[in-house]
């Protein structure tokens, strides 16, 4: 049976180090998910580039652009 608080407390107040562990495993897949990310953007970028539409550094630069202005929607 699982422990309950008189205050009604959360998921790690009896187990206070699973806190850290569940922040750990988030760093680590956003970190993962970053270098995705920037992977398959310099890739695509490269693409890009290589078919004449225009240079690495722009290309990435209209992405994040578009990116930051989908999300501020």
């Amino acid at each position: 049976m699982r422990k309950q608080s008189m205050i009604g407390g959360g998921e790690f107040e009896f187990e206070p180090h699973k806190l850290d562990l569940k922040v750990e495993k988030r760093k680590e897949y956003l970190d993962k998910a970053e270098n995705f990310f920037i992977n398959e953007l310099n890739r695509q970028a490269l693409e890009y580039q290589k078919q004449g539409l225009g240079i690495f550094e722009n290309f990435r630069k209209d992405i994040v652009r578009a990116l930051v202005m989908e999300l501020r929607k």
